[in-house]
């Protein structure tokens, strides 16, 4: 079977923040994360093909990293599939930065 990543996913725990104009705001809990998009977890009924800016918690700490533009790309029992079509390139900067963090850690262990 052919597999359409081409990127690998690294599993992460970070709560997210959303909103859309379809649905107002909502949160969940990001398991998956590349820099093209991520996995969340949410009790948000988030329609597919809609498209939603992002807030990603790092820490209590820092400043969130801003996706301004992701597109719902499936949605499946409490999951949804995003990819990130916009972001300011200074949070794009972090998102490598956490994503080199985290593949470090797991490559360690």
């Amino acid at each position: 079977m052919h597999n359409r990543r081409l990127i690998e996913r690294i599993p992460v725990t970070l709560h997210v923040q959303f909103s859309s104009m379809f649905f107002g705001k909502g949160e969940g809990i990001i398991s998956d994360l590349t820099i093209q998009g991520c996995r969340i977890e949410t009790r948000v009924n988030v329609p597919r093909y809609c498209y939603l800016e992002l807030r990603l918690q790092v820490s209590h700490f820092d400043i969130p990293i801003v996706v301004d533009l992701a597109a719902v790309r499936w949605v499946l029992r409490g999951h949804v599939g995003l990819e990130f079509l916009s972001m300011r390139p200074e949070h794009q900067t972090r998102l490598e930065q956490i994503i080199e963090q985290v593949a470090d850690l797991e490559g360690a262990a």
